[in-house]
């Protein structure tokens, strides 16, 4: 809601939910009970997206991080880069994460512990990234389907992965990462403690 739009405002809670019915109502809760009065406000929607989205980060780490060595790292290194992203760039930011040790697949979250499109894959089955494929071929309007593992576990049968889809991070994790950069720069909350 970094707009004027609130209008737009239940779309944007589906969006940061990944329109899961318990999500939505976690959501709902936290900005409820950091409300001082009713209809919420901006703030409180802010405040309430600010913890979920901490909680939905921290939620990937506790469950996954078994199966990605520093998976904290790797999802931390999104942080200050643009949230969209092409096949090949996206290719190039995970080979330099696992090049450099400090992310460190194991076999059961990448068929190729050493393979960048592997763990492309495995954050998105995972629900950090989602892929979206231009609906023009020539991508001429700019508009695309939004797949991502929650919808579409499927999607890696004959999926493409050229230069035409594009990667995003969900829009669950913005805050997160926004609050984590904030923090590495000392200006922000630590967003573990959320």
């Amino acid at each position: 809601m970094d707009n004027s739009a609130e209008s737009q405002g239940f779309t944007y809670v589906l969006r940061r939910t990944m329109y899961t019915p318990r999500d939505i109502q976690t959501f709902l809760q936290y900005a409820l009970l950091g409300s001082k009065a009713l209809p919420l406000g901006l703030e409180d929607i802010k405040r309430a997206e600010e913890k979920f989205s901490g909680e939905r980060m921290q939620y990937l780490l506790n469950e996954f991080d078994s199966m990605c060595g520093d998976l904290s790292q790797c999802l931390h290194s999104f942080a200050g880069h643009s949230l969209e992203w092409t096949t090949s760039d996206l290719r190039k930011h995970l080979n330099g994460q696992i090049g450099s040790g400090g992310v460190r697949p194991t076999t059961a979250a990448c068929a190729d512990p050493s393979s960048p499109t592997d763990m492309m894959r495995f954050l998105f089955r995972i629900g950090f990234l989602e892929v979206r494929i231009p609906l023009d071929p020539n991508n001429r309007g700019g508009k695309y389907e939004v797949r991502d593992g929650l919808r579409h576990p499927d999607h890696w049968t004959g999926a493409r992965v050229d230069d035409s889809v594009k990667w995003a991070v969900r829009s669950t994790f913005y805050q997160a990462l926004q609050s984590y950069r904030a923090d590495r720069v000392g200006t922000g909350i630590n967003w573990t403690g959320l």
